[in-house]
Order: structure tokens, then sequence, then C-alpha cells
């Protein structure tokens, strides 16, 4: 029987070699001790790889333009040799994206199929929490448009990261997937939606729920023989 390793850290993005202020020490401790224990093992075929990619490289607020404002997770620094290296923002980011690539490719010359998710659609908006308010106290009647945001906005803000990503080049043991085709301009045209019909698909402001999730990983079921 096939079997699915959860190994995450709260605001900590799978990338070795690297602290975050919120997360602290740990987030380097268990990205590291994570990797070395998937390609220890042979078995272990495919390894899935999300993150909040854009504001790990950039460290900006997301601000939906109608709004929702939400701040990140904390301050992210590069490590070597178990401290803490002071660069420029730039510096940080270059290393950043050398290191992202790095560990894809490492997954993949040890033959690991590597399913990488590309950014999920951040909201501004906690979700559920703002649903309620508007059927509650406003009587909303609530249709996939509220609470949607722009897919044009999404596009842009994650420019870097997408090209990143796509950078890395084609290889038959990478596959990628786009929540994006999933989520926007799909149930509303030129947006990308948080809910359906009342029903969120988030359960913060940037966290997919089990609803909004299993629409990701329906796609990526189908690459896993």
């Amino acid at each position: 029987m096939s079997k699915i390793l959860v190994a995450i850290h709260a605001a900590c993005p799978p990338i070795p070699n690297m602290y975050t202020s919120f997360a602290g020490l740990n987030c380097y401790v268990h990205n590291n001790s994570s990797f070395k224990f998937l390609t220890a093992d042979a078995n272990k075929k495919y390894v899935i790889i999300a993150a909040r990619w854009t504001l790990t490289l950039s460290g900006e607020d997301f601000d939906n333009g109608e709004g929702g404002v939400e701040s990140g997770d904390g301050v992210i620094e590069i490590l070597e040799d178990g401290k803490i290296k002071h660069v420029s923002k730039s510096m940080k980011k270059e290393i950043l994206e050398t290191r992202i690539a790095n560990v894809i490719h490492d997954y993949i010359k040890l033959n690991k199929t590597v399913i990488l998710v590309y950014p999920i659609p951040e909201v501004g908006w906690n979700v559920p929490l703002t649903l309620a308010k508007q059927y509650l106290f406003n009587k909303v009647n609530l249709t996939s448009t509220n609470l949607s945001t722009s897919y044009v906005l999404y596009k842009t803000r994650n420019k870097e990261a997408i090209e990143l990503l796509d950078s890395i080049g084609a290889n038959q043991r990478l596959i990628r997937i786009y929540p994006d085709k999933i989520l926007c301009d799909t149930y509303v045209k030129d947006r990308c939606v948080a809910q359906i019909n009342g029903m969120p698909l988030y359960f913060n402001d940037d966290h997919l729920n089990t609803m909004g999730a299993n629409l990701v990983v329906k796609e990526i079921m189908k690459h896993i023989k």
C-alpha cells in the first residue's frame, strides 16, 4: 500500500540552510533533516514541493488592491555552517533562487519524481470569517464572485517566482502543477476564487482548506502511478 509522508513546518519554505524569524532554527533543522530522510530512501519515489514562493523571495506583504492586506511570516535569513550570513536583500534573493533550483535538481538526480506546485493565489482576507460576516451582518447573497481576487494581480505579483520555477527546465522527472489554472479564470472570468457559492476554499487568507486543497490534489494524483 502506498503511503504519503507529510513533512512540513509552519512558515518554513522547503529550502535547505535557511532560517526564518517566525520558525527560528527549527526551520533549518526540519528542512535539512527532511532532505536527508527523503534522499536516503530509494523507495520514496515522489516528492511534492509547495511554498509561498513569492513571499519567500520578496518578503513583501500581499495587498489585493481591494481592501485585503496580509503580512508575511517573518524575515528569512541565509545560513552557512549553521550561522546567519548577513547579505543584501538582492543577494539574499539570488541565493534563495539558487537553492530552490538546486534542491529540486538534487531530488531529480536521485531518481525522485518532483511534483512542483506553483504559487497558490493569495486572498488578503480571512475567507471563512469574512464570508460569515457578509452573510450574517450584510445579508449578502453569496456567489463565487464574493472575495475573488484579480487574476492580473496574481500574474503580476508572482511573475518572478513563476519565471524562476520555469527556468528549472523540462525534465521527465519534474511535474508542474498550476493552481491558478484551477482557481483563476475558471469559476469567474479574470478572477481567482476564494470560495464557491459560499463554501470557502481557504481556512484563512492564504492557506487552502480541505475543499480547496482537494482541487489541487486531484490534479497532482493524475501524475502519480
